[in-house]
């Protein structure tokens, strides 16, 4: 099925590995033993008669005489978890509707004033201006220090609070929230750090403006619903809502957009960052991770595995050249079902250019018919002089689009990676160049019935 949808009317000489990588569908026993892992993670944070059956195996292990379901999952759950302690994963808990705060109250929660960026941060500078020194302001920020090799990191919250009025000399606190998560789980840790302070000190009879830059993290915080991750956080956070509430303290919520120039929200970006680059040696808020988290450093460790065997493939050679990383591909132009299955050939090397033929020993000549030099897919596309006119409209296209776009710095010449969409450029721009390159084929009308 995968390869007649990606392949149709292609060459049956398709190799899997080729339409593995076509398709964004990784090998089926990669992605078994990633399933396996990640099925470990669920069972030993459910609360279930199979997590007690887990656990006892667990302990017993060492003992046993055949190899049983649950060595299988964690076998494969070793080989994938990374720096993951299956003790630290988060375990879900019974959501308990008493400890809500409020509910997506529409006079707390004006979203429409949150689309423009410009207009909420004048309406929060105003705000600012009016709020009465009775009132107890607190700015929250969380921040995941990441390096280029992973998409989360160790994580540091702030939480900034000025308990007289905005001319008053802050209280700040910063910590360490966990040793792998990201963004969300920081502002989430801030907004606790603050409820924190506020029922450690007393607050009470009083109204608390709390401004935080990250929409999810409120709407996760003050919302009725049941969280889907971060689970103990969003709960801690809701308890500490209705201490608030029976000390009758009333909390506003407000999204302040980030890095507008706004004193304590600049103040508690920096001590969130600072936390997490410090994230080595301080004792951490949180050592669990979530279950998201764990799902996701699976899913990248099995990605790895897929991108190692794709590069000491010898099957999928000539679409390594032009498609190095696998995982990633985006489709777009699948309405022309023709136009899209050729531009497949062409990728996988598996159409009618010569050089492809040659390959697959179906041709004893290689050569362009015009141009005596390998028909290969570069040739083709960026050089045969035959098909000059088209090209010429397509590169003009192309910049163009980047012009309009202001991605002519990022790329500034028009290369073969660009005209396939395997640029690091923006979704809409890749999309629009790769129906180019679909016109593109039908222009030259190399290829019959595009």
């Amino acid at each position: 099925m995968v390869q007649s949808r990606l392949q149709k009317k292609c060459l049956n000489s398709a190799s899997s590995t080729a339409v593995e990588a076509l398709t964004n569908i990784p090998p089926i026993d990669i992605h078994l033993s990633m399933r396996q892992a990640q099925e470990v993670v669920r069972i030993f944070a459910s609360d279930s008669p199979l997590q007690v059956m887990f656990q006892q195996w667990l302990q017993t292990r060492k003992i046993e005489r055949y190899t049983s379901p649950f060595s299988l999952m964690y076998t494969r759950f070793k080989e994938f978890k990374g720096d993951l302690d299956i003790h630290n994963i988060e375990k879900d808990r019974l959501y308990d509707s008493n400890i809500v705060y409020f509910g997506n109250d529409s006079r707390l929660f004006n979203k429409q004033d949150w689309k423009d960026k410009e207009s909420q941060k004048t309406k929060i500078l105003a705000e600012l201006e009016n709020i009465d020194e009775t009132h107890k302001i607190a700015f929250t920020d969380g921040s995941a220090y990441k390096d280029t090799h992973s998409r989360s990191g160790p994580v540091g919250c702030a939480a900034v609070i000025y308990c007289e009025g905005l001319n008053s000399t802050p209280v700040c606190v910063s910590k360490h929230v966990t040793s792998r998560g990201n963004n969300f789980t920081g502002e989430l840790a801030g907004i606790l750090v603050c409820l924190e302070h506020a029922v450690e000190h007393n607050f009470n009879n009083c109204t608390l403006d709390i401004f935080c830059d990250c929409q999810p993290a409120i709407l996760s915080s003050f919302s009725d619903s049941p969280p889907h991750n971060n689970f103990s956080l969003i709960c801690s956070i809701r308890e500490l809502l209705s201490i608030c509430r029976n000390r009758a303290v009333f909390i506003i919520p407000h999204w302040v957009p980030g890095h507008v120039g706004i004193e304590g929200n600049e103040i508690a970006d920096r001590m969130a960052k600072q936390a997490a680059i410090n994230a080595a040696h301080p004792i951490p808020l949180c050592q669990q991770v979530t279950k998201k988290h764990s799902f996701t450093t699976i899913k990248l460790k099995a990605l790895d595995r897929w991108q190692r065997r794709y590069n000491l493939s010898s099957e999928a050679r000539l679409l390594h050249e032009v498609m190095p990383m696998v995982g990633n591909r985006k489709f777009w132009g699948e309405a022309n079902t023709t136009a899209f299955s050729i531009f497949n050939q062409i990728l996988s090397g598996h159409s009618n250019l010569n050089a492809h033929k040659y390959a697959r020993r179906e041709s004893e000549n290689s050569k362009c018919p015009h141009c005596d030099l390998p028909e290969t897919t570069e040739h083709f596309i960026l050089h045969c002089s035959k098909y000059s006119l088209a090209r010429s409209t397509l590169v003009n296209n192309i910049e163009s689009s980047l012009f309009h776009n202001a991605l002519l710095n990022k790329c500034p010449t028009v290369k073969l990676e660009t005209i396939l969409g395997f640029s690091e450029l923006p979704t809409n721009v890749n999309r629009q160049i790769c129906l180019y390159f679909l016109n593109y084929i039908r222009d030259t009308g190399h290829f019959k019935h595009t």
